[in-house]
């Protein structure tokens, strides 16, 4: 297991950086953000973590700021912020605003969350706001294939479904397909 401190300022790890690493390392991680904003600059996909959003990779991990007012994860309207498999991931203490799921899948703006290969695949969501994300099905988050979901304290805020044709108006901020929701 690893504490890995993220910071917003230049010279220093940044979040991607540190899920970079747990993504590599065994055990379970918490990173700890302070007070700042933590924008998205990198556009493009990939499941790495290299491009686009931060991707999650069968890692247990918790991420935890200093408040939801004081850390904000911005995800620059270039993709959503989270895309997580295969995890037990906790998020505590911190805002994720203006997420915009990608491509024809477009599901879940600021946090994608599906089930993988590892038996537990639950994503507790203390203190969040979720806020101003857009995606086709799941404004705010999407969650499928057994995945527990569980808000605690949460506020879901402004977030919203894109035309994309007939019936694609699925959850303006939540979609739970085939998971549980608490």
């Amino acid at each position: 297991s690893g504490l890995l401190q993220a910071t917003a300022g230049i010279g220093n790890c940044t979040l991607r950086a540190a899920i970079m690493e747990a993504n590599v390392l065994a055990g379970p991680h918490q990173i700890t953000l302070p007070a700042g904003t933590f924008t998205l600059s990198l556009d493009g996909d990939d499941d790495a973590a290299l491009l686009g959003d931060l991707d999650i990779v069968g890692r247990a991990m918790t991420i935890s700021g200093a408040g939801a007012q004081s850390t904000v994860l911005d995800a620059n309207g270039i993709d959503r912020y989270f895309d997580i498999s295969a995890s037990t991931v906790v998020l505590s203490d911190l805002s994720i605003r203006d997420g915009l799921a990608p491509g024809d899948a477009s599901d879940g703006g600021a946090i994608l969350m599906m089930s993988g290969l590892v038996d537990a695949n639950e994503l507790t969501l203390r203190r969040v706001h979720l806020l101003d994300n857009q995606a086709k099905r799941g404004g705010a988050l999407r969650a499928a294939n057994e995945v527990v979901v569980t808000l605690d304290e949460s506020l879901l805020q402004g977030n919203s479904t894109i035309d994309a044709g007939p019936g694609n108006f699925i959850g303006p901020a939540i979609y739970c397909q085939g998971c549980a929701l608490n």
